[in-house]
């Protein structure tokens, strides 16, 4: 169960615990060379999906395949989540399950029994030197006018585009991320890093109206985006030079973007719109020369 208790803290990402631990390197909490030269081999761990939609299982299949493409570019030998999976169904199995049969209701004493159980076999059975845990959950997005921005990626918050589609506003907006996270068995976090999948709830007038929950989690290119951005940090120097080149050009383009939301200050800023397009594509233009 104290893994179970790890993952939570490292989700926080920004908790005092782990921040002042973190490098200069992306999600990195400790070298990234002399980590992954500890590592041999990985265990995937089952997604765990956070979120209320009938995709839910789909896209943890999803996203546990490819996560274990990207791991396998590392060099390393991976465990497939169902190989944990498989496990914990057979102990829940031995063990009568941990739902009590009259309420419904988890039985908690029986669930961390049957976690720990799982972990203490799995650790048994396998020789392998960390976890990787995929989380998806819902947090906070930033949003000024019509775009939130999040974890790597950009998305309207009216559902729309346009120049009607903007709202006058800013603030924050419920959204949807994957958190992975990479510790050891004895339970250091070696990296934590998330990627943006899409938002929850969409602005309306002056209300936040939910997503229906069957248009959650149900874009797989959405979903493959999100596992590139968790896992680039991981993989970003065994890219090759042109894909390099495009990571570097992508992270200008959104350092710009970000740099210009934050200087809006007033509706006449809208203004602006055509000049600083102009001004994007020809930034562009430049990356493309010094290519």
């Amino acid at each position: 169960m104290k893994k179970l208790l790890l993952i939570a803290v490292a989700m926080l990402f920004g908790s005092q615990a782990l921040a002042e631990e973190q490098t200069e390197d992306r999600g990195w909490y400790h070298d990234r060379d002399e980590a992954l030269a500890s590592i041999q081999t990985i265990a995937i761990l089952p997604a765990d999906i956070a979120v209320d939609t009938p995709h839910a299982e789909r896209a943890a299949e999803l996203i546990e395949a490819q996560l274990a493409e990207r791991l396998a570019g590392l060099g390393v030998e991976v465990l497939p989540a169902s190989v944990f999976r498989g496990l914990n169904y057979e102990t829940k199995v031995a063990l009568g399950g941990y739902y009590d049969p009259f309420t419904g209701d988890v039985i908690e004493e029986k669930l961390k029994s049957i976690t720990d159980l799982t972990f203490r076999e799995f650790e048994r059975l396998h020789d392998f030197q960390a976890y990787f845990r995929p989380v998806v959950s819902v947090g906070a997005a930033p949003f000024s006018y019509n775009t939130a921005s999040w974890h790597g990626i950009e998305e309207s918050v009216t559902g729309k585009t346009g120049f009607w589609a903007g709202t006058d506003g800013y603030g924050a907006v419920p959204a949807i991320s994957l958190y992975g996270i990479l510790f050891t068995r004895d339970e250091t976090t070696y990296f934590a890093h998330p990627g943006g999948i899409q938002l929850a709830r969409l602005i309306s007038g002056n209300r936040f109206n939910p997503v229906a929950p069957e248009l959650l989690l149900a874009d797989d290119a959405k979903l493959i985006n999100a596992v590139d951005i968790v896992t680039a940090p991981l993989l970003e120097p065994m890219l090759q030079p042109e894909a390099q080149r495009e990571l570097e050009k992508q992270q200008r383009k959104e350092a710009r973007k970000a740099k210009r939301r934050n200087s809006i200050s007033s509706r006449a800023d809208r203004n602006k719109d055509a000049a600083d397009e102009e001004e994007e594509a020809e930034a562009e233009a430049d990356d493309e020369d010094k290519q």
